[in-house]
């Protein structure tokens, strides 16, 4: 298998182009870059960050690092695929977000919007269930890209319904309640799809999510499954973090209490949460201006 041919099968031709031109720019620079340690590739991010962009002559924006990183991971994932190495040395490494984690409500989506994302084609029949339930997971319990990463199966109780996310540096760990609808893709993908998966690379891991290719799956994978939705909603910005970011003040405008959201949603601080609150008010000020301007 080429790494275009693995790329191919993890990303739509476009995603599978720009990941295999980084790569081969990785490679050209660093011809011994397969036998790579950890801080080796993090010297190379760190170096990339210094460098400026050749389109515009500024420093490399956040998304191209970004890009450049997930394009390292799936270098070294293809490794482990074939069988030229048993670790990936980008996996654990983590950006600082530079981008604006401002609560934008022109981009937020109702609880019936958010249903919608659930009912996409799917290319591989064998990844239904499991994509099913990483979406439901984002719409239902509103974890982010990094608390999916780190989901192992030990952390899904199907007798009593539950889920249970590990603490970070910034979310708190908490057990929560699953949704009905959530227990059968579950458990077909525990007891029929997720063996299947594993059996193509013989891995054995307490990781969740499994790729197509039997490796533990990416935060890009995720990443990937909201992308493929856009189409639904044109006008807004759709990523992990603002279906987290819907379900979040979808529970405060339900009238649930802040603490209660705030329990929910892991956040440190009832100061995190109550944003939501206030964005609510400036969502009704705009509202009344539009049928009530001043002047």
């Amino acid at each position: 298998m080429t790494l275009s041919d693995y790329l191919l099968k993890q990303y739509s031709p476009t995603t599978a182009h720009r990941y295999h031109r980084e790569i081969s720019h990785y490679l050209r620079h660093h011809p011994q870059a397969e036998t790579y340690l950890y801080t080796q590739v993090v010297e190379v991010l760190g170096n990339y960050r210094t460098r400026r962009s050749a389109r515009t002559g500024k420093p490399m924006s956040f998304g191209a690092i970004r890009t450049f990183l997930c394009a390292l991971q799936q270098y070294y994932a293809y490794l482990i695929a074939t069988g030229r190495r048993a670790d990936n040395p980008a996996t654990s490494i983590q950006l600082k977000d530079t981008t604006s984690r401002d609560i934008q409500l022109q981009h937020l989506l109702s609880p019936e919007e958010l249903e919608r994302l659930l009912h996409q084609p799917e290319r591989y029949s064998i990844l239904h269930n499991r994509n099913h339930m990483a979406i439901g997971f984002m719409i239902y319990q509103g974890l982010t890209q990094g608390e999916l990463k780190r989901l192992t199966i030990g952390d899904i109780n199907v007798k009593h319904a539950t889920i249970r996310i590990q603490q970070s540096r910034t979310l708190n760990g908490r057990t929560l309640p699953l949704e009905p609808v959530q227990l059968y893709p579950i458990i077909q993908y525990l007891e029929i799809d997720r063996p299947k998966l594993l059996a193509h690379s013989g891995l054995d891991t307490a990781v969740l999510m499994i790729s197509k290719l039997g490796t533990p799956e990416t935060g890009e994978g995720y990443s990937y499954l909201v992308e493929r939705c856009k189409h639904l909603f044109p006008n807004r910005t759709l990523s992990v973090r603002t279906i987290r970011q819907s379900v979040i003040a979808n529970k405060l405008r339900a009238g649930i209490d802040v603490r209660i959201v705030q329990e929910f949603a892991g956040h440190k601080t009832v100061s995190s949460t109550e944003k939501y609150q206030q964005s609510q008010v400036e969502e009704l000020k705009t509202e009344i201006l539009k049928k009530h301007p001043l002047g």
